[in-house]
């Protein structure tokens, strides 16, 4: 009735003419309803914009609630005992203000390894959790995830005390070899003048552990403890002999362990065997290679043998005396140029 009167003044004050079948208002009548108007007015001004976050969803609310919970209770949102509200409900409500209802949601706590528990929490950080339920975390505890994850539904929380130690352990340092160049030795062979040593180191390792078992270590420094000692090796430089008034040249000398075989057949390089072919391993000398043998003299390496592996050879004579007599030798077998 208020609204439809006003309507009527506004319109009679517009037009400046009164309707027809109305009669002239009188002062006290005219009144009463700008007054009606003003008060119409000013309660639709007093009519305050908030917003409600529920669940991060965002839902603005003209409202003339005085507080939170009369805010809460005309949009018709129930809390549980678990859920919180900030401001609380308590709060006056003012304009323009954001109000965040945050729901209960499960979790569960591994609490050092072995206890479980199992909360319903409206925190909205796992830092918020851990408080709610008196857990204190210090710098020796580990928290998976972090202390700032937000929380949600079903997250599992793992609470565990993190021990910093240290352990030593020794540890072997390699040596070096140096290599002096020797006239006096042939090519190929070696000699070591001084063996090498390992030295001794200590390391000293930072160790953590969750729960009593390790899960990282982080080597802090190493100590010396014993230096190594380089081993001293000379190589041979010489490249040519002379044998029975004859001088060759070789590329390398090896000691082999050297039997005798004699037979028919064929060889490995398809030729049939005859005096000055030699067994090899391909592996150590390749087959072609011409070569001189201490005490058989020269030969061609042509065959090999199932037994006839690293510095082995095996040397062919015509008679099984001359096998007999040669045996078995520990010679030098050079390899020519």
């Amino acid at each position: 009735m208020g609204l439809k009167a006003a309507d009527v003044v506004r319109h009679w004050i517009t037009s400046r003419r009164l309707p027809i079948r109305f009669p002239p208002p009188n002062r006290l009548w005219l009144s009463a309803t700008l007054v009606l108007a003003m008060m119409t007015t000013a309660v639709a001004v007093s009519a305050k914009p908030v917003t409600v976050l529920v669940h991060g969803k965002a839902v603005v609310i003209r409202t003339y609630a005085r507080t939170v919970g009369d805010l809460l209770a005309q949009a018709d949102v129930r809390l549980g005992p678990q859920d919180r509200v900030m401001p609380p409900e308590d709060s006056p409500l003012y304009r323009g203000e954001v109000i965040r209802v945050s729901t209960a949601v499960p979790v569960q706590i591994r609490l050092w390894g072995t206890k479980v528990l199992d909360r319903l929490t409206a925190r909205e950080t796992v830092a918020g959790v851990l408080k709610e339920n008196g857990i204190e975390v210090g710098p020796e505890v580990q928290v998976e995830p972090g202390l700032t994850a937000p929380v949600e539904p079903g997250m599992e929380i793992s609470v565990d005390r993190l021990i910093i130690g240290t352990k030593t352990k020794n540890v072997p340092l390699p040596f070096s070899t140096r290599q002096i160049s020797s006239p006096a030795l042939f090519r190929g062979i070696d000699r070591i003048i001084r063996p090498g040593r390992p030295g001794v180191a200590r390391q000293v390792w930072q160790v953590a552990f969750l729960d009593g078992t390790p899960v990282r270590q982080t080597l802090i420094r190493t100590e010396t403890v014993r230096p190594p000692q380089d081993q001293v090796v000379e190589v041979g430089a010489l490249g040519e002999v002379s044998r029975g008034g004859e001088v060759f040249r070789f590329t390398r000398v090896i000691e082999v362990r050297a039997t005798a075989y004699t037979g028919d057949g064929y060889t490995a390089s398809g030729t049939v065997p005859r005096p000055g072919t030699v067994a090899v391993d391909p592996r150590v000398i390749p087959l072609g290679s011409r070569l001189y043998v201490e005490g058989y003299g020269y030969g061609t390496a042509l065959d090999t043998g199932g037994a006839i592996s690293g510095d082995r050879v095996d040397l062919y004579f015509d008679s099984m005396r001359e096998v007999d007599e040669w045996g078995v030798r520990y010679v030098k077998v050079f390899v020519l140029d």
